[in-house]
């Protein structure tokens, strides 16, 4: 199935969505992908999703790392999450390549579904995702699988860098070079 196929309104719903995703994305440092991957899985496969979206996210995080580049000194103390984010990035990219559709839509609803309950409960600013709880590495981990996987890691990285208690500046730069590296 292509998105010509699809129709009109399916087709401008998820160009509607992918706009939201990106105006969000420019003003907090993400969102598109959070936004524009389930829109566009709802009409064609998870890894067809995953794949549409992969220039166009890289594409904004290049524009914010550029935008916010002075905060690159930031990232040499985050190496390990870093390096095995990118370690899961290729895991995840494997399992995207082989696991049914099926699995990778509930895979996609299940992690949405847990981003938005750590998020309203509160969790999001706990101790396990500053850091500090040594952490990092496995976090990292779970993150590059995540968005290797199902082309979402916003709810590891997202909070991973918030406890941190960066600036709006050096949050967004921290969570676009993470993506753009995973």
């Amino acid at each position: 199935m292509d998105l010509v196929s699809i129709g009109f309104v399916p087709v401008a719903f998820i160009l509607a969505t992918i706009a939201i995703g990106a105006f969000i994305k420019g003003i907090t440092g993400l969102g598109l992908p959070i936004f524009a991957i389930p829109a566009l899985a709802m009409f064609v496969p998870v890894e067809t999703a995953v794949i549409v979206m992969a220039l166009p996210s890289l594409a904004a995080n290049i524009w914010l790392i550029v935008v916010h580049r002075e905060h690159m000194s930031l990232m040499r103390d985050h190496r390990t999450f870093l390096a095995l984010g990118f370690i899961g990035a290729v895991a995840g990219t494997w399992i995207l390549a082989t696991i049914d559709d099926g699995l990778l839509r509930g895979l996609l609803a299940g992690w949405l579904g847990l981003y938005l309950l750590q998020h309203y409960t509160g969790r999001a600013k706990s101790d396990m995702f500053s850091g500090q709880s040594g952490l990092a590495g496995p976090l990292g981990l779970a993150a590059g699988s995540l968005q290797g996987a199902t082309g979402i890691s916003a709810p590891v990285i997202a909070p991973y860098f918030h406890a941190r208690g960066l600036t709006l500046s050096a949050y967004a730069f921290a969570v676009a070079f993470t993506f753009a590296l995973v």
